[in-house]
């Protein structure tokens, strides 16, 4: 029954987030040029990617060594670790660059006011990764929910009222907008598990260079994740105008509704699987039935999906109605990673995280070899054929040194 509830509360706040963007994502696409939406997917792809540099692994770490833990102190003790490390560094990296900037030693596309900006995003994203993470070890689904559906919707009725009163520097309120909305959501989730996060009084892990062994191969990992994330827009900027870029960007996020599912099973599944196989490690039982069901689920999304293309697109505004021929593609993205976590758990439980490194730089090779092969022929559309190609890459090796380490059927 608790698992149940569970699964409710994270599948309500989903359908809220849901119904937001159906809603709301018409009027975004009638109100905001696809330039500016262009250079807000460009902003938030570099974000992205940097903040991946200063999780350091410690995210996972954060999941992974929880639950071994029995005193609260311990675990205190852990997120203070995997928190503060990252906060330190990133500090430090601001404070040099911030230095070098004024001096015109480096140069970049912004200004004094957006690097500011961008550091502050990434700040934001690094405290509500952790907080996220806490309310998942807690299994909090309700506050994980509501966090949520308050940054979607302090986004999009933000975006709506500010840019219809301003219709000069949409990308300067769009960013600005994306920051507060992901500085909201951490600070609900650090105020939901409080008592983790009294430091003072608390030291660090006595085990805390297994903690950073285990961490940095899984840093390289998000570090390639998050090229391989990014490098299809990345390619795009190269070879395609922002007009195009924000055409690819909505289409994405139109089928950026599945990723909300996507997060959603992630926040829930894995921590209630690494509970399980750590009291339960000879039962495979619980894992082949979330598998199962999520590849029974999700298959029908992605029909669904393909077959009413051109209904969904309707709700666009004409500007963006081009991007329905991406959706076929871009599906693959949120559906096999929403797969992947029922097919990992032999990489977990051996604790060999450096076969997810081999995994990703596998994926991001033919992500990679495929755009640069496709976009220049086909444009965005071949972005969106290389995403599906190193999207079943990913999945089918994941599947396979999986399986290699504990065997699930």
């Amino acid at each position: 029954m608790k698992l149940l509830k569970h699964f409710f509360n994270v599948g309500l706040g989903t359908l809220i987030n849901i119904l937001l963007s159906f809603f709301t994502t018409p009027i975004l696409t009638r109100i905001i040029d696809p330039a500016s939406s262009g250079k807000l997917t460009i902003f938030n792809t570099r974000v992205g990617i940097l903040t991946s540099l200063f999780y350091f692994g410690l995210n996972e770490a954060l999941l992974r060594f929880f639950f071994s833990y029995e005193k609260e102190e311990d675990k205190r003790g852990l997120l203070k670790l995997c928190f503060l490390f990252p906060v330190f560094v990133l500090l430090a990296v601001f404070s040099v660059s911030l230095f070098l900037f004024l001096n015109g030693w480096i140069r970049i596309d912004y200004s004094l006011v957006f690097f500011v900006l961008m550091f502050l995003c990434i700040f934001f994203t690094v405290w509500e990764r952790m907080s996220n993470e806490m309310l998942q070890n807690v299994l909090d689904s309700s506050t994980y929910s509501l966090a949520s559906i308050i940054k979607k919707a302090v986004y999009c009725i933000g975006t709506i009222v500010l840019i219809s009163g301003f219709k000069e520097n949409q990308f300067f309120l769009l960013a600005l907008l994306t920051t507060v909305s992901v500085m909201i959501s951490a600070l609900i989730g650090t105020a939901a598990t409080r008592k983790y996060w009294k430091f003072s009084d608390i030291g660090y892990p006595e085990n805390k260079m297994e903690i950073f062994r285990y961490s940095l191969p899984m840093y390289i990992y998000f570090a390639i994740y998050s090229l391989f994330d990014s490098a299809d827009k990345l390619f795009i900027e190269q070879y395609c105008t922002d007009y195009e870029i924000g055409i690819y960007g909505t289409a994405f996020s139109l089928v950026g509704v599945y990723s909300v599912f996507q997060m959603a099973f992630k926040a829930i599944w894995r921590p209630i699987q690494t509970r399980h196989y750590t009291e339960n490690p000879d039962d495979m039982t619980f894992i082949q039935k979330g598998n199962r069901y999520i590849t029974i689920l999700m298959f029908f999304v992605g029909i669904n999906t393909i077959m009413f293309k051109d209904v969904i697109c309707l709700i666009l505004g004409p500007s963006y109605r081009s991007g329905a021929q991406l959706i076929p593609f871009l599906v693959f993205n949120p559906i096999l990673n929403t797969m992947i976590w029922t097919v990992t758990s032999g990489i977990e439980i051996s604790r060999k995280s450096y076969l997810n490194v081999i995994i990703i730089v596998a994926s991001l090779a033919v992500l990679s070899a495929g755009s640069l092969l496709l976009i220049p022929l086909m444009g965005i559309k071949g972005s969106g054929i290389a995403v599906a190609a190193a999207m079943i890459v990913q999945y089918y090796l994941t599947l396979y040194f999986s399986n290699r380490n504990r065997y699930v059927d």
